[in-house]
C-alpha cells in the first residue's frame, strides 16, 4: 500500500471563496432554480464542499457542463454536485441522505430530513446504511496493493462516524465496546488534524482498518435486524453492471469479501468486482432486483422497509434516467441501491458484463 496525497492545511476562506465562485458561475444559467450547500466545514483541509443544484425538469442538456466543478479547486471539491430536477426536489431524501441543508440561492424547495416522519427516517436510514456501505466495500477492494489517496480516504473514513450515528438511530442500542474502540481510532484522526494539522501514516492505516470493520459491523447488523438469518436451498449468483455477487449459506461474517480488478479497455479504465455475501443481503436486494430465490429458511418479513425501498428505487431510477437526458455532462452524483440503475445497454455495459465473468 503506497500512501499518496497527504492533506494540507487549507484556510476556511478558500472554501467560501470557492463556494462564491461556483455560485457566480451557475446561478444565472437558464433553468437553475436553487443552489444548496450540504453538511459543514468543521475541519478545513479534510472537509469538502457538497453542492446540490435544483433545475427545471426540461433543463437543456447542452448547458449541463456548466454545472460541473471541473474548473474548481480540487482540494475542496472532491466530487461533482448533485443535480436534481424540480419534480424530485420534494423527494430528494429518497435518493440522497441530504443533511444540514443551506439554501444559498433561489427558491427553498428541497425536502429536509426533518420533514419526514420518525418512522420513515428510521427506515430510510436503514436503506442508506446498507446501500452506502456496500458502495464503500467496492472502494475498499480497490485499495489492495495500490495507491491510497490519504486526503480523500480521511474524508471517507470520517463518514463512518456519521454511519454509526445513523445506526444507533435505527437499532436504539449502545454500540459494542469493540466498535466504540474503532470509532475512537477514527475520531483520533480528526483530533490530530485539528490540533496538529497532521495525521501520522500509522494512525491513518489503523483508521482505515477500523472503518472497514465498523462498516462491516453496521452492514451485517442492519440486515440481521430486519431479516434474521435466512438460508438458501442452494447458492445463487447475480451479475449486475460490473459486479457479480455469490450468495451462500457458507459465507460467514468474517468471509464477507470483495475482490476487484482495474483494467484498461480501449484506452479506458474499467473496474470490475466480485463479492461474496450471506443470504441476508439477498433478502434485502430482492426488493430492488427481480430475481427468483429458493429459500430453505425464508427471511423475516420487512414490509414497511420494502415499501420505502420501492419508493427509493423509483426515485433513484427516475433521477438516473433524467440525468442521462438533461444533465449528462454535469458530473452529478447518482443515487446508489447496490445494483446497476442504467436503463440502456451500452458498449461499456456489455464489456463490463463480459469482463466480470472472465476476470474476477
Amino acid at each position: 500500500m503506497k500512501i499518496v496525497n497527504d492533506p494540507a492545511v487549507i484556510d476556511e476562506s478558500v472554501y467560501y471563496s470557492q463556494i462564491s465562485k461556483y455560485l457566480e458561475n451557475v446561478k444565472n444559467i437558464d433553468g437553475v432554480i436553487s443552489i444548496y450547500l450540504m453538511g459543514s466545514i468543521k475541519a478545513p483541509g479534510l472537509s469538502d464542499i457538497d453542492i446540490i443544484v435544483v433545475v427545471t425538469d426540461d433543463f437543456d442538456n447542452r448547458q449541463s457542463g456548466r454545472l460541473s466543478v471541473k474548473n474548481m479547486d480540487e482540494r475542496v471539491f472532491l466530487h461533482g454536485p448533485i443535480v436534481v430536477p424540480y419534480s424530485l426536489s420534494r423527494n430528494i431524501q429518497y435518493v440522497f441522505y441530504a443533511s444540514n441543508l443551506q439554501c444559498i440561492y433561489g427558491e427553498s424547495c428541497l425536502q429536509k430530513w426533518d420533514d419526514i416522519s420518525t418512522e420513515e427516517r428510521k427506515l430510510l436510514a436503514s436503506c442508506y446504511l446498507v446501500d452506502f456501505i456496500e458502495s464503500r466495500f467496492l472502494q475498499f477492494s480497490l485499495l489492495e496493493g495500490g495507491e491510497v489517496d490519504k486526503r480523500s480516504w480521511l474524508t471517507r473514513v470520517w463518514s463512518t462516524v456519521h454511519s454509526l450515528e445513523l445506526y444507533q438511530h435505527v437499532v436504539k442500542e449502545e454500540l459494542p465496546e469493540k466498535i466504540k474502540n474503532m470509532e475512537a481510532i477514527i475520531r483520533q484522526t480528526r483530533y490530530d488534524w485539528l490540533k496538529k494539522s497532521s495525521i501520522p501514516n500509522e494512525l491513518f492505516i489503523e483508521a482505515l482498518k477500523a472503518a472497514e470493520k465498523a462498516n462491516k459491523f453496521i452492514f451485517l447488523s442492519i440486515l440481521e435486524y430486519y431479516y434474521g438469518a435466512p438460508k438458501l436451498k442452494k447458492d445463487l449468483k447475480i451479475i449486475s453492471g460490473a459486479k457479480k455477487i455469490l450468495f451462500s449459506n457458507d459465507i460467514s461474517s468474517e468471509l464477507l469479501s470483495y475482490r476487484s480488478k482495474n483494467l484498461m479497455v480501449l484506452k479506458r479504465k474499467v473496474n470490475v468486482y466480485a463479492a461474496e455475501h450471506k443470504p441476508t443481503y439477498l433478502a434485502y436486494l430482492q426488493d430492488y432486483y427481480d430475481v427468483k430465490v429458493e429459500w430453505h429458511h425464508p427471511p423475516n418479513k420487512a414490509d414497511k422497509l420494502k415499501a420505502i425501498k420501492n419508493k427509493r428505487k423509483e426515485h433513484v431510477f427516475f433521477h438516473r434516467s433524467w440525468l442521462d437526458e438533461h444533465a449528462k455532462d454535469s458530473g452529478s452524483m447518482k443515487g446508489y441501491i447496490g445494483l446497476d440503475t442504467s436503463v440502456k445497454w451500452t458498449i461499456k455495459k456489455v464489456i463490463e458484463r463480459a469482463l466480470v465473468e472472465l476476470v474476477v
